[in-house]
């Protein structure tokens, strides 16, 4: 089976997130970051896995754009879609709806959130700003959720 990981990251948490999911996933598999790279005819991948993490409430606009231009072909394919970032995993699990269209979230195979991680350092001005006022913290926070991307991973490898 081969698969194609589409992905964008801002500080490179859905990165990490799409290692380590990579490495448990049967087949070929093959990453693109949405930022980066030159796009992949995805009509030769079996199964495709699309995710990003969600700022202010909002998946990042590439995720959203490559799904809209998209979203014929992602119809037919063995689907897996994925979200990252700091809220809480049942209120973005319950919202999925405002970050992929309803026909994808019914047809894919998996869906997952993957935790969050801030790391201030990386962060401009504006971001640690607003990271001390929703946060009140201006210490890093790291939660990935392993068991997630494990679950999500055997559900890609035993649905045929």
């Amino acid at each position: 089976m081969k698969t194609a990981i589409l992905y964008i990251t801002k500080h490179n948490f859905t990165e990490k997130c799409v290692e380590r999911l990579s490495q448990k996933l049967e087949g070929t598999i093959e990453k693109y970051n949405l930022k980066e790279r030159r796009l992949p005819d995805i009509n030769q991948y079996d199964s495709l896995i699309i995710g990003g993490p969600v700022y202010m409430g909002q998946v990042m606009p590439e995720v959203k754009q490559f799904v809209s231009n998209n979203l014929n072909v992602l119809e037919t394919k063995k689907l897996g879609l994925f979200l990252c970032g700091l809220s809480d995993k049942e209120k973005v699990l319950s919202e999925y709806s405002q970050f992929y269209p309803e026909s994808l979230i019914n047809s894919a195979t998996a869906k997952a959130f993957f935790g969050g991680a801030i790391t201030i350092k990386d962060m401009n001005f504006f971001e640690k700003l607003i990271i001390r006022i929703v946060t009140k913290s201006s210490k890093d926070i790291l939660n990935l959720l392993d068991t997630e991307i494990d679950e999500f991973a055997a559900a890609m490898n035993n649905e045929k």
